[in-house]
């Protein structure tokens, strides 16, 4: 395991993760940078050091990724899925969708079906375009362009009304300064 990429990648996480939070309809409960009350039961997440959580993050995420997935853009994007969905979850689905653009298609559409995708659904797409330009060399820091209509909104404009198969595609915005999910 290359231990600079590794932490490289825990820095990237805690750095789309944020730092303390305690919101109500996150069934994660108390979290910072990510590692959460439910996950970790014993920590004092709120007095969780930076160091700690990039730790935590190698030894329980990122190392067992990278021993599964050998491609350093998946395994970014597979470490990411692994914190955000769960290790064991993250590696089935790298599994059955081993390329980037498959993986993140699945990704996205399990978010969308979490009924708390109303609450929390812009945010993670955010993260999702985070990761995909760390991946990609660009800062996480360039203009994202947000769709703020509903989930049904834009699924209903996609698909003209009618229920039928969603596709996904992600493409970097005209200036480069960013990316934007189109649903068609």
């Amino acid at each position: 395991m290359d231990i600079d990429y590794a932490r490289l990648i825990a820095d990237m996480i805690i750095q789309v993760e944020g730092g303390y939070v305690d919101h109500p309809s996150d069934p994660g409960g108390e979290t910072k940078y990510g590692i959460s009350k439910r996950a970790y039961p014993d920590l004092d997440i709120k007095n969780l050091t930076y160091a700690e959580a990039q730790d935590i993050y190698i030894r329980d995420y990122i190392s067992p990724v990278m021993t599964n997935v050998r491609n350093e853009r998946m395994q970014a994007m597979v470490s990411d899925a692994a914190v955000n969905h769960g290790l064991a979850r993250a590696l089935s689905w790298y599994e059955s969708y081993p390329t980037l653009e498959l993986f993140l298609a699945k990704r996205i559409r399990f978010y969308t079906g979490l009924n708390t995708f109303d609450t929390f659904g812009k945010g993670w797409m955010n993260r999702v375009s985070h990761v995909l330009q760390w991946i990609d060399g660009k800062p996480m820091t360039a203009d994202i362009m947000v769709d703020n209509r509903s989930v049904s909104a834009r699924l209903a404009a996609a698909g003209g009304g009618k229920s039928r198969n969603v596709r996904y595609n992600v493409r970097a915005l005209d200036r480069g300064t960013g990316i934007k999910l189109d649903v068609a």
